[in-house]
């Protein structure tokens, strides 16, 4: 054992142990939890305290024994924390306070009280053998609960500690081995060659366990996130910056009608129907990219047909602009509201506007006739002997006259104008920005009402269906007759422009029907001598 200088050994020991943590802590930068400080920090008392025997004479006494023997002590102490706190279990700071006080206690007492050199040292290699062992035991521990290699690695280092200990301890039983100088012996070579070993593949090893827990922890995460979006209702994808598909979930292909391995061929713009202003697939791809978002947007199924949808979408913190999106399918909640807006504004039979819808417009036209000067008219007609037929053939042949006549008068006005209807058969036009004159105005309007007049006299052919029964087809001949009125927004309300329109019809039926009459002040004066309905 010539070959061997023990206090070198000692040094390059005790160098290592302060050095391999410090690499060891900054190799888990961004896995730094509590273990892994307790880890490097045990370490690198580890290596105080070796120093500190290394320089046995060189340092005072209680420096170079009791010191160096409570920080290898406290150095353990914190590796066994350590694997408790990656085991979930760690110790009370109380446990290792306590534990720490009763070593110094029986180190000192042994020191002062039988003076007895080599029961100290005996003792001392009892209490790190002991924890050494445990060390052993919980990192083989981590190894089966996490089948890890790095953690068997860690307790098969340790347990060389621990042969290396006994072969120390079995030495100074022996008396083969002196206490009190640093010979080159083979025990203290054997232990100090193993305590290199130890601080070298030691950190190694748990370096590897971190990695080895952060590998795991990404897949289970993974697992996890590919059950959750795999059991959830709504539908999911990922896409890049520029829309195209990364990732989809089986609901969203169901929802969507194609195939997973289509649309991770395809990009967000080949199923987005939202109108983006002729930005064209580009924008439509790009606006999902925009930033984090609610809204909804249509998107077009494999089959052709439009689904309404609602659609969250979030920028990932992390990666090359991955965005994801959650889809759920709104087509049923879009109907429901149709149908309430339908029920709301229009005529359920006709589906004409109501009268509710009928005032909102006629207040538009108003205002933008008083904006421009130009008249508007409002044409209220109503049918001659329409109760005649309901008591002939009853109500349903009614209904379907009303239906053929809201047609005609849909055929008749212009896309801008509004027909619609009031109740019963009571039916009303709306048109708007016509001439600033009004001569001009009231021909163009009485050209309308004439031209309505003559349609809506065209015979009609109803149709009779009952069960049971074959379907017999009638003509019936029927003729209206049409209250007309102008006013360019400052000709009083909109009450009074119904009342002008109501008494010019009323004007109408009085003089035999089936003509139109345009509301004059005269007419106003005899009102009260025409009946209202």
């Amino acid at each position: 054992m010539r070959f061997f200088h023990l206090p070198s050994l000692l040094l390059t020991l005790a160098l290592l142990n302060v050095l391999m943590p410090m690499v060891t802590y900054l190799v888990l930068d961004g896995r730094r939890h509590r273990a892994v400080t307790l880890w490097c920090g045990g370490d690198v008392l580890l290596g105080l305290a070796i120093a500190l025997f290394a320089l046995r004479g060189q340092v005072p006494e209680w420096a170079s024994f009791p010191l160096a023997n409570f920080l290898m002590f406290v150095g353990v102490m914190m590796r066994i924390q350590s694997l408790r706190h990656d085991l979930g279990t760690p110790l009370p700071l109380i446990v290792m306070a306590v534990a720490a006080s009763l070593f110094m206690l029986g180190f000192e007492g042994i020191r002062l009280g039988l003076r007895d050199e080599l029961l100290r040292l005996q003792y001392n290699q009892t209490v790190l053998g002991v924890m050494y062992t445990y060390l052993v035991a919980l990192a083989w521990r981590i190894g089966r609960q996490e089948h890890s290699r790095s953690a068997y690695w860690i307790g098969g280092i340790y347990l060389l500690v621990v042969l290396a200990i006994l072969n120390v301890l079995i030495g100074l039983s022996m008396g083969r081995d002196s206490p009190l100088v640093l010979e080159a012996n083979a025990a203290g070579i054997f232990a100090t060659l193993a305590g290199i070993f130890r601080a070298v593949i030691a950190n190694i090893g748990y370096v590897g366990l971190a990695f080895e827990r952060s590998r795991r922890q990404a897949i289970q995460a993974d697992q996890e996130y590919r059950a959750i979006i795999a059991t959830s209702l709504d539908g999911f994808f990922v896409c890049d910056r520029d829309g195209r598909f990364s990732d989809v979930n089986q609901a969203y292909c169901d929802m969507i009608g194609y195939r997973r391995e289509e649309l991770l061929s395809m990009s967000v713009a080949d199923i987005d129907a939202a109108d983006t202003g002729g930005g064209g697939d580009a924008d439509r791809g790009r606006r999902w990219a925009l930033e984090p978002a609610c809204f909804e947007t249509r998107q077009r199924r494999k089959d052709g047909r439009f689904l309404d949808v609602e659609a969250s979408t979030q920028i990932l913190p992390f990666g090359p602009g991955k965005i994801v999106a959650f889809i759920r399918d709104i087509s049923e909640r879009k109907r429901a509201e149709a149908e309430i807006m339908a029920l709301a504004f229009y005529d359920p039979l006709t589906h004409l506007p109501n009268r509710r819808l009928l005032n909102d417009r006629l207040d538009q036209v108003r205002a933008a006739a008083h904006r421009s000067d130009c008249y508007g008219a409002l044409l209220l007609l109503d049918l001659d002997n329409f109760k005649s037929l309901n008591d002939t053939y009853g109500h349903a042949i009614g209904d379907l006259l009303l239906i053929e006549v809201a047609r005609r008068l849909t055929l008749t006005v212009r896309a801008a104008d509004t027909a619609a209807r009031l109740g019963g058969d009571e039916f009303v036009l709306l048109v708007g920005d016509l001439s600033a004159d009004k001569a001009s105005a009231a021909r163009h309007v009485g050209r309308l009402a004439e031209q309505v007049r003559s349609r809506l006299s065209a015979p009609y052919r109803l149709t009779i269906t009952r069960p049971g029964h074959p379907d017999t087809l009638i003509e019936h001949h029927c003729t209206a007759s049409l209250g007309v009125t102008l006013f360019n927004g400052m000709d009083g309300t909109a009450e009074d422009i119904f009342r002008q329109a109501d008494l010019a019809m009323y004007q109408a039926k009085a003089n035999s029907r089936d003509q139109a009459r345009v509301y004059a002040v005269a007419l106003a004066e005899v009102a009260p001598a025409i009946p209202h309905q």
